[in-house]
């Protein structure tokens, strides 16, 4: 079973948030409760759900700054977190929480397709989520641009595309301008920019992805590969499907990357 369980609408709606600091007037929850997990699992699951609901399980304060605060539109990696105590990564707290203007989207099913409304409002439920780590945990940070290991996205062979990428035509419907999890080892893309896909790619290689393909205009793909922990299946690798399925490349290289620097934290309180 992989680690990380995530079905939340920040990861199916992929926004940006601003790196300003929470204070007295930002949006914060309605209610919330925070509790020390003490059960030994290992399971983790966080997730958004209709009505308001925020729920934040079995996660550590290091997991949740990293969602709390995204750099290119997803959750930071180790690399661009650092800081605080030995406690931050691995104590694990409960976090149950109640908010307005929830998102409608049903992010447990397969293929849901983000409105403007429920990007709004989930970037609304993590600037709530930050000012609740600064009260709660009483979380201080700042952020400076370091230079960085990243990947550049480039075809793997000039003018060549892959079996499954292609120049998007017609009407795409509903569905226009959209990439969609149809499983956790299945993306289908429908009019993308070359830009938003490598946008998208920085989540599942966990880095920093910049277009250099210079393919210009919507495109169509699919995508499919094993997610990196997962038992027993016969996709091949991110890196391996990318230039196999799509005819691109990921290749290494280092650039400037936003740090979130953890400056202190302390233990919560008792409810």
């Amino acid at each position: 079973m992989k680690t990380l369980t995530i079905v939340a609408a920040f990861s199916v709606l992929s926004i940006q948030l601003g790196a300003q600091a929470p204070d007295a007037d930002s949006p914060a929850f309605e209610a919330a409760t925070v509790r020390k997990n003490t059960s030994g699992d290992t399971r983790m699951h966080v997730e958004v759900q209709p009505g308001g609901r925020f729920n934040a399980i079995n996660m550590t304060l290091w997991q949740m700054l990293s969602i709390a605060y995204p750099v290119d539109g997803r959750f930071r990696d180790d690399i661009q977190l650092t800081g605080g105590t030995s406690w931050i990564a691995s104590d694990r707290f409960d976090i149950v929480a109640k908010a307005e203007g929830s998102p409608t989207l049903d992010t447990n099913k397969p293929g849901a397709t983000a409105t403007d409304g429920d990007r709004n409002a989930v970037e609304r439920i993590r600037l709530m989520l930050q000012r609740l780590l600064a009260e709660r945990f009483k979380v201080r940070t700042h952020h400076e641009m370091r230079e960085l290991p990243m990947y550049e996205l480039v075809m793997a062979k000039s003018g060549v595309f892959g079996p499954d990428l292609r120049k998007a035509a017609g009407d795409c419907g509903a569905s226009c301008g959209s990439i969609r999890r149809m499983g956790p080892d299945k993306v289908v893309g429908t009019q993308i920019s070359m830009g938003a896909i490598a946008h998208s790619m920085s989540d599942w290689v966990r880095r920093t992805v910049v277009d250099k393909t210079g393919i210009i205009g919507p495109m169509d793909f699919t995508l499919t590969w094993a997610p990196e922990g997962a038992p027993d299946s016969t996709a091949p690798s991110i890196f391996t499907a990318v230039q196999e399925q799509l005819g691109l490349k990921l290749e290494p290289a280092r650039g400037p990357v936003d740090v979130l620097f953890v400056d202190g934290a302390e233990q919560p309180g008792p409810e």
